[in-house]
């Protein structure tokens, strides 16, 4: 309708002033009735309000590769909500794409997906929008850019991290990543968050509270001595809580037999008497067939609701 409403005024440049002035005029009225409602997106976005895990662990498909799992939160009030015939909704893409040494792209991944929210103020506490990503890579430095765009108001935003992709394929007893978790149970579902028959609801801000109760722990060990012609010893794990003052607040030793020479690693710790602060979760393995000993460390934070 506007661009009929131009086609006239250009048709009829004869007429009048005073009928110019009023074609401008309708097209005026007729733009404010079919606005576009909006939420702006706040300005100035900080990668550091953008929460990015990224885990390694071993493969079970390409020999010679890593796993890589990346997690991301992505704080939604910073898109740019349109109005619908219900409520607002946010469009936005996502792509992760890693970069080798050389800065040469690896491999990419595409995410688009949209946000609804009620029509209120209440859409500027929107919660965090969790993605993953996952990638079959040699081991390696990498750097992942993340690249988002708000569908919306075409607004780009792009942040980058560095990773070193270490190699679990070495004759090394070595330990992945730990991965902490809001929930963790066994089940014979084939989704995105299950590994190895244990589906895991990830926490990737790695913050808990009291009401939490337990720390989910997830993490694998490869290279343990394990031979089928000999009885074998089995191995013992060891967790450690520590808190910012150097102090163990909890431990947990488990003693377990090798199924193979690569196994699934898995703990509960109670942490709803622990007060809140950062504390630094510590993995020891010991084999007790060949005497070695790894270690894997990684953080978490407590913040526990005030007492009123």
């Amino acid at each position: 309708m506007h661009a009929s409403v131009i086609g006239m005024r250009a048709a009829r440049q004869h007429r009048s002033r005073y009928n110019s002035i009023l074609s401008f005029f309708a097209v005026f009225v007729i733009l404010l009735l079919f606005r576009t409602e909006s939420f702006a997106r706040p300005s100035g976005s900080d990668p550091n309000s953008y929460f990015i895990e990224i885990l390694t662990f071993g493969s079970a498909k390409q020999p010679g590769t890593t796993f890589m799992e990346i997690f991301v939160g992505l704080p939604t009030q910073k898109l740019q909500y349109l109005r619908t015939a219900s409520n607002f909704r946010a469009n936005y893409e996502l792509a992760v794409t890693l970069l080798n040494g050389m800065g040469h792209e690896v491999q990419r991944a595409i995410y688009i997906d949209s946000v609804d929210a009620e029509p209120s103020a209440a859409i500027l506490n929107v919660n965090l929008h969790r993605l993953r990503y996952s990638f079959e890579v040699p081991p390696a430095n990498y750097r992942v850019e993340f690249k988002l765009t708000d569908l919306n108001s075409l607004s780009g935003f792009r942040f980058f991290k560095n990773i070193t992709v270490p190699d679990y394929n070495g004759a090394d007893l070595t330990i992945s990543d730990m991965q902490l978790s809001h929930s963790m149970i066994r089940c014979n579902e084939t989704s995105a968050l299950v590994k190895n028959s244990w589906k895991i609801v990830p926490n990737i801000l790695r913050v808990f509270t009291n009401e939490d109760k337990n720390l989910n722990v997830y993490s694998e060990v490869y290279n343990l001595d394990f031979r089928l012609d000999r009885a074998n010893k089995g191995f013992a794990t060891t967790y450690f809580i520590r808190d910012e003052r150097g102090c163990d607040v909890r431990s947990l030793e488990q003693v377990h037999q090798k199924p193979t020479n690569a196994t699934v690693l898995t703990a509960r710790l109670p942490i709803d008497d622990l007060d809140s602060g950062l504390y630094q979760l510590i993995l020891k393995v010991r084999d007790f067939d060949s005497g070695r000993v790894v270690e894997k460390s990684t953080t978490f934070r407590m913040s526990n609701p005030l007492a009123l």
